[in-house]
């Protein structure tokens, strides 16, 4: 379901629009419930580490963007090949570390209670939480086939928006017929509940 929503043009970063969609969210919404807030890499800042747990009191967890930095690249990289490995025993942070081995931190020169430290348990957090992060992202993904968001026909904002508007209520009548035919599993194929 589709809580908070910015348009914006395509040479807009999506970082600017962080802070408004927090508070366009909770104008409607209660941050109360909120246990972490999921993010990709253009979000990885560390004024929006500030701003999230404040704001929200989730913890944030954007994918990690290693930019300049060998050690992050090296660490992002031994992570995922970490759960290429050993992903379907990982169920939390702890797990994850039992499959590191001890090695791992202090061949990165990287002490227990450091950023580095850190920001590797938050890279395998994110990595746990990437399923709900890919959920949204494949959503993104359809609204843009459906709607020729990459390359829009239209220009005016009241036509996008009620494509946008009129995409969500067709993803709500094909869940709602995948639900009523017993078919709950083909929710997103549209072409099993023709």
């Amino acid at each position: 379901m589709l809580l908070a929503m910015i348009l914006s043009s395509g040479n807009d970063h999506d970082s600017s629009h962080f802070v408004p969609l927090l508070e366009e969210f909770e104008e409607n919404y209660d941050f109360e419930e909120i246990i972490a807030l999921l993010a990709d890499g253009a979000y990885d800042d560390k004024g929006f580490r500030e701003i999230v747990p404040d704001k929200t009191g989730g913890t944030f967890l954007p994918a990690c963007n290693p930019r300049n930095s060998k050690i992050l690249k090296q660490m992002k990289r031994r992570v995922k090949k970490l759960f290429d490995t050993h992903g379907h025993k990982i169920r939390s942070v702890q797990d994850a570390f039992k499959y590191l081995g001890q090695t791992f931190l202090t061949k990165y020169n990287i002490d227990i209670g450091t950023s580095k430290e850190s920001k590797l348990v938050e890279l395998i957090t994110e990595r746990l939480h990437r399923p709900y992060r890919s959920a949204v992202e494949r959503v993104f993904s359809r609204l843009k086939a459906m709607a020729s968001f990459e390359r829009p026909k239209s220009r005016r904002l009241e036509s996008v928006i009620k494509s946008i508007w009129w995409c969500l209520i067709g993803y709500m009548v094909q869940a709602l017929t995948a639900y009523d035919k017993g078919l709950p599993g083909s929710m997103r194929k549209r072409t099993m509940l023709v």
